[in-house]
């Protein structure tokens, strides 16, 4: 089955353009014209500004990305904002990634309020897919200080609220995008969809917003900001109960890594599991760590100094991600259904994960990796007491125990039957809306360069 899209090619790009916000809270409205003045635009935005070796735009996470960029031909640019909110004045920073040719802009945009998280597991599905990205930092207190701490001199003067989310700075961008019209710095695409999501931090502050902010999110014409809502690995001390059913879509997905340190950190229940509804999908992802360690290049050594076991999995969550933000897209855009996924199975206890023979888990949103295996995906590590470094968080990293050469005869044979059954598995995961057919490609095609023998 090939991917469905929601791409200028199909669509006519004046009623293509779909915004899908990473907890920042970029937001879309209107189908045909700007969203009514309830809030106002910021008072000012920059000119694009631009990097140097001195000053570069802070990002969480994601390293040098210029070749990636290039190779899906898109632009970064970061712009200050400057306004007024009822609780105090402000200026701060968006930070948009878009095609550099407009036409090639789907209207989709995925925006983040402070982390990247979402990006860097979705970020090819993206740019393959013609959407944005955009950030727009109006998270106050401590999240202030650390983008001071990331670039001090570039935002030396930046000044927000104490609020938490600030949403009326999320609202004012989104009438701004929705103007294409000065100052919007996208006036040459229309948007008319947004997704509010976060990962982990901004995972927590996308729950936050839903329960305390979607029912005021509106333009006075009575339309909601946002047309949907994506959150994912809050489990740990920041989802303490369900998301309650809202008129809106909602995909919320959970790694196998946060269930395990819930019960750890003395939860005892997983409190955000619910039934799915009408507007509702919950996804458990077997295998899954918090950081994902797939590709991490420089960051691997540090992880492998670091963490006691190893090596880091190459557990592909961004896959799983990338499929189920591209539901929840088709879903506020088209009404299409999302498949419903089975949760990860329990033992007796409500807290011990059941597991298969070679320790993996049963249940939940599946992959190739636990269908067809060559190792056990362990989704904590622990740290290594002759690390004198920094990083502390090996209990949000995935390590894996590959399987001895006589364990993969019995099981596959050859590497190449093995490389068959991971194609024939990839394509049905394909067909039941796991998988988006490019991600599957990549799957076997590391299928085939796997040898034990």
């Amino acid at each position: 089955m090939r991917q469905e899209r929601v791409h200028s090619s199909r669509i006519p790009l004046s009623a293509a353009a779909i915004v899908v916000l990473v907890l920042c809270g970029c937001g879309s409205t209107s189908l045909d014209g700007a969203p009514a003045a309830r809030y106002p635009t910021p008072a000012s935005v920059s000119e694009a500004i631009p990097e140097t070796p001195e000053s570069k735009a802070y990002r969480s996470a994601g390293g040098d990305e210029g070749e990636l960029l290039e190779r899906y031909g898109y632009r970064r640019d970061e712009y200050f904002i400057s306004g007024t909110t009822s609780t105090g004045p402000y200026k701060t920073r968006i930070l948009i990634a878009r095609p550099k040719d407009a036409k090639k802009f789907s209207g989709i945009v995925v925006a983040e309020i402070f982390q990247t998280s979402v990006w860097l597991q979705v970020r090819e599905y993206l740019m393959r897919s013609g959407h944005g990205w955009i950030m727009i930092s109006s998270r106050g207190n401590r999240w202030l200080g650390m983008l001071k701490n990331g670039s001090p001199q570039r935002y030396a003067d930046f000044a927000l609220p104490a609020d938490e989310l600030n949403p009326q700075i999320m609202y004012q961008v989104v009438g701004m995008l929705r103007q294409r019209a000065a100052p919007n710095p996208m006036t040459d695409v229309n948007v008319r969809r947004v997704i509010l999501a976060g990962y982990s931090g901004d995972g927590a502050a996308v729950r936050q917003f839903i329960e305390q902010h979607h029912e005021s999110a509106k333009f006075a014409d009575g339309r909601f900001v946002f047309d949907g809502y994506f959150v994912t690995a809050t489990a740990v001390g920041s989802a303490p109960r369900a998301i309650d059913d809202i008129e809106l879509p909602v995909i919320e997905l959970m790694n196998e890594n946060e269930m395990i340190r819930s019960f750890e950190r003395g939860s005892g229940s997983l409190a955000y599991r619910r039934e799915d509804g009408p507007k509702y999908r919950l996804y458990e992802i077997a295998g899954a760590p918090h950081i994902m360690t797939r590709g991490a290049q420089s960051r691997g050594q540090n992880y492998a100094e670091a963490c006691k076991e190893g090596p880091q999995s190459q557990f592909p969550m961004n896959h799983l991600y990338a499929s189920a933000l591209h539901r929840l897209v088709l879903w506020a855009d088209t009404g299409h259904l999302p498949p419903q996924a089975k949760r990860i199975q329990y033992r007796a206890d409500g807290k011990t994960i059941e597991r298969d023979h070679y320790g993996n888990a049963l249940g939940g949103v599946r992959s190739t990796y636990l269908d067809v295996p060559v190792a056990r995906y362990d989704v904590v590590s622990s740290r290594n007491p002759d690390y004198k470094g920094n990083f502390d968080r090996c209990d949000m990293i995935s390590h894996a125990t590959v399987f001895a050469p006589a364990t993969l005869d019995r099981l596959y044979g050859t590497p190449q039957e093995y490389a068959q059954r991971v194609a024939r598995r990839a394509d049905e995961l394909v067909r039941e809306g796991w998988y988006l057919s490019e991600d599957a490609e990549e799957v076997k095609a590391e299928a085939r360069q796997f040898m034990w023998r």
